[in-house]
């Protein structure tokens, strides 16, 4: 027959067409902002274990019907010519939930629920490796039972779905204020980090510094001072958390001012106290 036009390649390849929209950078690569900020270099220090694990269970629970299903699903000799090579995608199911699960655990990435997504396919295909038996209806039933109280909850709005809870709600017009009013000036920036360079877009008219904590911005701050006396930096966070912040500044003898604030986000000028 005839060879498939363009439309009907692209149209049955969509993860190409969204490479070429990645790469073609509106306005940023998604991409590579998330492989810049995504990889945090380390793992978890001790302290950081627990707090971490009760986190990720407030979303894992969400996943408990699944876990009661696989669990409880009977296990019936499967029939099938695929051979052994088949019979090992149960166990590799397994391991890609596990290594997902640990790694997810013991390195210090966010805590979001969308990063639960990817389990599903494989949680998916794990069960429907089993066979169906007579028991099968009874534990998809208790499955159903054990998810409608969350799914009620979510249709009452009573989950914290959208992890982020709102929080950067906003972020594109405090980006735009950043490149108009700010053009040409260095921002030091903890909390908002690529989200707030994916909106600067992909050439920004600031210099954006990411520092790891207060001490840090403080010697930093006092570094450039140092080479140009004078100057003003620019830090910018979230209105509601800029408390301790502010305080280290002070405490580390830099003169702080607010000059933007909208509710939700802050914008302080920083400058060598006395100068």
């Amino acid at each position: 027959g005839p060879e498939p036009g363009a439309g009907a390649w692209c149209g049955g390849h969509p993860g190409y067409l969204v490479t070429l929209w990645d790469a073609s950078g509106p306005p940023l690569s998604v991409v590579g902002q998330g492989s810049q900020n995504y990889l945090p270099g380390r793992v978890i220090e001790a302290g950081e274990a627990w707090p971490r694990l009760r986190a990720w269970w407030s979303w894992g629970q969400y996943l408990l019907p699944w876990g009661v299903l696989l669990l409880l699903s009977p296990r019936r000799r499967r029939r099938a010519p695929e051979g052994k090579g088949a019979r090992r995608l149960p166990p590799l199911f397994a391991a890609y939930v596990g290594l997902y699960a640990v790694l997810h655990w013991l390195l210090p990435l966010h805590v979001y629920d969308r990063y639960l997504l990817p389990l599903l396919p494989a949680l998916a295909l794990w069960l429907a490796w089993h066979p169906p038996t007579r028991a099968t209806p009874l534990c998809a039933a208790l499955a159903i039972a054990l998810s409608l109280p969350l799914a009620w909850a979510a249709g009452q709005g009573h989950t914290p779905l959208a992890s982020d809870g709102g929080r950067f709600t906003g972020i594109d017009v405090l980006a735009e204020h950043l490149n108009t009013a700010y053009a040409g000036e260095v921002v030091y920036d903890h909390d908002l980090g690529w989200s707030l360079g994916y909106y600067l877009g992909a050439r920004p008219r600031i210099v954006l510094v990411w520092l790891a904590d207060p001490a840090a911005l403080v010697d930093y701050a006092h570094g450039e001072f140092a080479q140009t006396p004078g100057a003003v930096r620019y830090f910018v966070t979230f209105q509601a958390e800029a408390a301790p912040w502010l305080a280290a500044f002070q405490a580390g003898g830099l003169h702080v001012q607010q000059t933007y604030g909208d509710g939700q986000f802050a914008i302080y000028a920083l400058s060598e106290q006395g100068g």
